[in-house]
């Protein structure tokens, strides 16, 4: 049997789209135009929950435990070294332009930016992934104390995604339909961790409900997932549908087409092999995008202008990444290595299914 693949590319080719989304609905002739375009942060929320959760069974699956520094410092490697750049650059071009404002400096440094006003417009979504990491391993380990070690002590998980799911959603129904500042229902996380406990749910299903897992696979449920991404296409962000239920159905669209996704096949269609490499470098991407605005437009929004917007950002952010991600990734599995498959971790291999992914060193 050939040796596990590194990447998934079906879920690299769902980044790819998620950052394609992105860039779409930061360009701001095409925010009207195509709307649905900020759902690409709500797809990474969902990647994010299935496969840093995957990591972290699969730990406990290997050891009988979580080793919450560990997996910390792995994410440090994975995030901080890519971030801190970008701010340093941010330093400068406020110290340049006289826009510096410490306060918003500070937000942005410490990861707060979902709850405090910062300087970039796209840095919420890096604050509240950043919190969800420092939960997620302490609300596991939790279900590890109260349920033991013997079995399966994360069988509280779906039921904890009901309440999560249920909580944020009267939440923001609530909050919004009282007349508040959509942003305060868009960022900060107590009000869209449910996406990402989405993802948890869909690992914890991969992991210990495969068979499951794999039935809904083979069904059309990629059909549901695009009836619950309409309300996207013909709702702006910002509405009270939208900012309410609208969100919940969005991230519930985007699990289905997880669900459709993880155990396909590699493609070597040039459209989805292109997809896939863009998504590879989905992080540096979204961090740069946003000032690659700023230089290209200078007062033209045409398509020439887009294109160079979005030509620059992948670029530039590819470059980025194999200057500053990729050297801190490999030093990071010298220093910290992944100690070997679980049993069981591969097992749909022989069925083309490649889910090596939730060991690999690109999350």
């Amino acid at each position: 049997m050939p040796p596990p693949r590194s990447r998934n590319q079906p879920l690299d080719i769902l980044r790819g789209v998620a950052i394609l989304l992105v860039l779409t609905f930061h360009w701001p002739s095409l925010r009207t135009q195509f709307k649905m375009g900020w759902s690409g942060v709500d797809l990474f929320f969902v990647l994010s929950g299935f496969l840093i959760s995957g990591l972290l069974f699969s730990e406990y699956s290997r050891f009988r435990e979580i080793r919450a520094g560990r997996f910390l410092i792995r994410r440090a490697f994975k995030i901080y070294p890519a971030f801190y750049v970008f701010m340093i650059y941010t330093l400068v071009e406020g110290l340049a332009t006289g826009s510096f404002v410490l306060r918003n400096m500070l937000a942005e440094v410490f990861f707060v930016q979902d709850y405090f006003t910062h300087v970039w417009l796209h840095t919420w979504s890096l604050a509240v992934e950043e919190q969800f990491y420092l939960v997620l391993p302490l609300l596991l380990l939790l279900m590890i104390k109260i349920l033991g070690r013997s079995g399966n002590p994360f069988r509280a998980v779906p039921w904890t995604f009901v309440v999560i799911a249920t909580g944020c959603l009267l939440f923001r129904t609530i909050r919004i339909y009282d007349g508040v500042d959509p942003g305060l229902v868009t960022c900060p996380i107590h009000a869209r961790m449910d996406s990402l406990f989405a993802g948890v749910f869909l690992s914890y299903c991969w992991k210990f409900k495969r068979e499951a897992f794999l039935r809904a696979a083979k069904k059309p449920i990629w059909a549901l997932g695009v009836v619950l991404l309409l309300p996207a296409v013909f709702f702006p962000l910002g509405t009270p549908i939208m900012n309410s239920v609208g969100f919940t159905s969005v991230y519930i669209g985007y699990a289905c087409l997880l669900v459709w996704a993880v155990p396909r096949a590699e493609s070597r269609n040039p459209l989805a092999r292109s997809t896939a490499w863009i998504g590879r470098y989905s992080y540096s991407i979204y961090l740069w995008h946003y000032p690659i605005v700023n230089w290209v437009l200078s007062g033209h929004q045409g398509p020439a202008a887009f294109f160079c917007y979005a030509a620059a950002s992948i670029v530039f952010g590819a470059g980025m990444s194999w200057l500053i991600e990729i050297p801190n990734l490999k030093l990071r599995d010298r220093l910290f290595p992944v100690i070997g498959p679980a049993a069981g971790d591969y097992k749909v291999q022989a069925e083309g299914f490649a889910v090596s992914a939730l060991q690999g060193s690109s999350v």
